[in-house]
């Protein structure tokens, strides 16, 4: 990390709680309107998700031809899902947001900027999608830790994994203890450390936040 990053990133647990729980601030979320009952927000339904049990998991996509080129990592994929299940429409006006998911954290990184004090951008327990061993191209595995009913459950509302339809998209819990995986995860996807674009949307240089 550059010592330019150093003034504008700090990767941390979790230190800033949403008002009378244990639950971390993560923001800028997406908003709803008024009448949208609290459990249905993205701030109710990051607290419904943040007590959920979370163990390491396998989520593996099959597809029907071989795929050239990078699939997008999980959380993405997660945040689509997420986005398009909610039974209330989430919508925000800036030009980048982080959205909720069923993931342990790995950390929350601080966006210290003077025209942005606030911002709070988590680093999701997920890796990007990579092909298996014995594959050829067709089948790809993405590690993560989560609550497994619940990932399962956005894993039903996608349809397209990047430019591509999956023939079928499954999570298995793995024999990893949970800090394994946090290490497995960590040296196979994008950190603070190394890149500004590390969390959903990962087009977005989080440093130029304003």
């Amino acid at each position: 990390m550059t010592s330019q990053h150093h003034q504008t990133f700090q990767t941390c647990p979790p230190d800033l709680y949403i008002d009378n729980t244990d639950v971390p601030v993560i923001r800028p979320l997406q908003t709803v309107s008024r009448e949208t009952p609290a459990p249905h927000s993205p701030l109710g339904l990051w607290t419904q998700w943040y007590a959920l049990p979370k163990t390491p998991l396998m989520v593996t996509a099959e597809f029907a031809a071989a795929i050239e080129g990078p699939l997008p990592p999980l959380d993405t994929v997660l945040s689509i899902a997420a986005m398009d299940a909610a039974p209330a429409r989430w919508t925000s006006s800036g030009e980048a947001w982080v959205v909720p998911l069923p993931l342990q954290l790995l950390g929350v990184v601080p966006i210290r900027r003077k025209n942005s004090p606030n911002a709070r951008i988590p680093v999701w327990a997920s890796t990007n999608f990579l092909p298996t061993e014995e594959g050829t191209g067709t089948t790809f595995e993405s590690l993560c830790i989560g609550h497994e009913e619940t990932v399962r459950a956005l894993l039903k509302e996608v349809t397209r994994v990047g430019q591509h339809t999956p023939l079928r998209l499954s999570v298995r819990p793995v024999a990893l203890s949970i800090r394994e995986a946090e290490e497995a995860i960590s040296e196979n996807r994008p950190l603070p450390e190394h890149t500004t674009h590390f969390a959903p949307p990962y087009k977005f240089d989080w440093s130029r936040l304003k």
